[in-house]
C-alpha cells in the first residue's frame, strides 16, 4: 500500500494506491470522521477534502485505513 499526502493547502488531499487492485472502496476513519472512496482501475483512491484539524490534531485519533466491499 502507498499513502501520499497532499498538504500545500487547505483542506487535505489524501491517495491510496494498493496492488493488487482491490474490489470496494477505501475507507478512512479519523475517530468519528470517516471518509470513502473507489479504487480505479490502476488501484487508486483520492479522498479530497479532509479538514487538517481532523488530520493534524497533536492529540487527535488514530488514521485507520481499510476496504469494503
Amino acid at each position: 500500500m502507498f499513502v501520499h499526502f497532499a498538504t500545500s493547502a487547505q483542506p487535505v488531499t489524501l491517495r491510496v494506491k494498493i496492488e493488487p487492485v482491490p474490489r470496494g472502496e477505501l475507507v478512512i476513519k479519523l475517530g468519528e470522521a470517516i471518509f470513502q472512496s473507489q479504487f480505479d482501475a490502476s488501484g487508486e483512491a483520492v479522498v479530497v477534502d479532509i479538514p487538517e484539524t481532523v488530520l493534524f490534531q497533536p492529540d487527535g485519533p488514530d488514521m485507520l485505513i481499510g476496504t469494503q466491499p
